[in-house]
């Protein structure tokens, strides 16, 4: 560089050339449309003076209303690393969900970002859920039916005030139901409860879905069934015809007198020992509930295979109830 006045050289200075910021991560990648969720943005050449906006005008969301452009306010010290930023979310255009695009300027030479995706999810709406009940000591899948229920939601069973300590189920799937017919759950989504070894919670747990974007929602209520135990079997002694009523004492049998819940399936030798008088319930193969503690059924006849030494037989239940003698 030349001095102009005098045609003498300028005094030499600094020139810094600096590349664009760049995003890696954007924990986390999703929030509540109300604003507030706190962010932090991962990536490299963040200057102390940048700018983080959510630019939705390009993207709309279910209802094709704009989400808007917005600032994300820092939420600490108003200042950033050269590798991290630290912001809250901004509320969106009349609180609207959807998917907008995160970006970082910084303000002091203009240079932009890349975009990174971010969601607005609303807080998720459960209508119902099924099996509404499980063994502890087997892997239950329930349906759970709703709306506003994203890819991410996790599902937790349980009444305790920490999420910690409530039972995991563990997300497999989520379908995506088209209907116009309001009254029909837009959501499904599909998880599997966890065994329990030891004691199981009592009564009827809550059920909690909570979308990545934090909004979280109960339902009531699932329960978790301890599996039920035959102590003993009166009488003992069967003819080789079968036909006798048998009243089987134990633990943790389940059912009632009118069948409206599904009363226990019970097994001699493999073979059902079905309701004594219901046709309906021997048609299901089940037996008759008297108590929590009591059960009676029809003996079968003895298996083929059998001989009179072996007629005195040990009820056993079907895999989905499994009482031991």
């Amino acid at each position: 560089m030349r001095n102009h006045e005098c045609g003498t050289p300028a005094t030499p200075g600094n020139f810094t050339y600096r590349g664009p910021p760049a995003i890696s991560a954007v924990s986390p990648d999703s929030g509540n449309p109300d604003g507030g969720t706190c962010l932090t943005i991962e990536g490299k050449q963040f200057h102390n003076t940048v700018e983080v906006t959510f630019r939705g005008d390009e993207l709309k969301d279910g209802s094709g209303l704009c989400i808007g452009t917005a600032e994300c306010p820092f939420a600490v010290n108003n200042s950033a690393t050269p590798n991290t930023i630290k912001c809250e979310a901004p509320r969106t255009h009349r609180g609207q969900a959807g998917t907008v695009s995160l970006e970082v300027r910084n303000t002091d030479d203009n240079q932009l970002s890349n975009t990174w995706l971010f969601d607005y999810q609303y807080v998720p709406e459960v209508t119902s859920f099924s099996p509404e009940q499980g063994s502890k000591a087997v892997k239950t899948e329930i349906i759970v039916k709703g709306n506003n229920i994203y890819t991410k939601a996790t599902v937790l069973i349980g009444n305790d005030e920490d999420p910690a300590k409530r039972q995991i189920c563990d997300v497999s799937k989520l379908t995506n139901i088209n209907s116009t017919n309001t009254n029909v759950p837009k959501v499904w989504l599909y998880c599997t409860t966890r065994t329990i070894s030891g004691t199981a919670p009592s009564g009827k747990q809550l059920l909690w879905v909570t979308n990545s974007g934090g909004g979280t929602v109960s339902y009531n209520g699932f329960t978790y069934l301890t599996p039920p135990t035959v102590t003993s079997a009166n009488p003992q002694y069967l003819g080789m015809s079968g036909g006798e009523t048998v009243t089987l004492t134990g633990t943790g049998f389940d059912g009632s007198t009118d069948g409206s819940v599904v009363n226990p399936a019970v097994t001699f030798g493999g073979v059902p020992c079905n309701h004594p008088t219901d046709s309906a319930q021997q048609t299901l193969n089940r037996a008759k509930w008297l108590s929590a503690t009591s059960l009676e059924c029809k003996a079968p006849a003895a298996p083929a295979a059998s001989t009179p030494s072996s007629s005195r037989t040990t009820p056993r239940s079907s895999p989905a109830h499994s009482p031991t003698a």
